[in-house]
């Protein structure tokens, strides 16, 4: 079975302190995994896609897999305003929206119109509006803690939504919930 991971806000932590980098390596190395470091010359580690082909060779679907890093640095408190002695978790940089516009872009170029999926681990800043959604109608599933998303907006959302091919955003940052809406 072929299998892939995002990183978590928790890996480069811990005793064995291990990389991001690393993380991403030792993954990379186990078998059937897909995952791979990406373009060093954006922000995080394992930012690639899988293109999931038809028998045919057609373009099936495409995931994103993105790294949404762990905690927000003083650097990024400071560009969005936040006073450096708040905790925010990190989210998905500007360098990345950057990265998933131009790849979506030269696969589109290269298959035509696609569907696709994006991974991340901690969920785009947008998410903090769902705390004041209460409507069933809009809402399925288990809300059993609080939605933890990046504490900034790089623009993630925008870019999904402009690019028009994303039909889901999975994450997950916020362990015991499973809801969706």
């Amino acid at each position: 079975v072929h299998w892939a991971a995002v990183l978590g806000n928790h890996d480069g932590e811990g005793v064995l302190k291990y990389s991001r980098k690393e993380v991403i390596d030792v993954y990379a190395s186990a078998e059937n995994c897909l995952d791979r470091q990406g373009p060093e010359d954006i922000d995080g580690h394992g930012n690639f896609t899988i293109n999931i082909l038809n028998a045919d060779g057609s373009l099936s679907e495409v995931f994103f897999l993105m790294d949404s890093g762990d905690y927000m640095t003083n650097e990024y408190k400071e560009k969005y305003g936040i006073p450096k002695n708040e905790d925010y978790y990190d989210g998905v940089k500007e360098s990345q929206v950057q990265w998933y516009k131009e790849k979506h872009d030269e696969i589109e170029a290269q298959y035509g119109k696609f569907k696709s999926i994006a991974v991340m681990h901690i969920p785009p800043y947008q998410l903090r509006s769902i705390e004041n959604i209460k409507d069933p109608e809009f809402v399925y599933g288990s809300k059993n803690e609080g939605v933890c998303p990046a504490g900034f907006d790089s623009g993630l959302f925008d870019a999904l939504v402009d690019k028009g091919s994303t039909s889901a955003v999975y994450y997950g940052h916020d362990h015991v919930n499973d809801f969706g809406w």
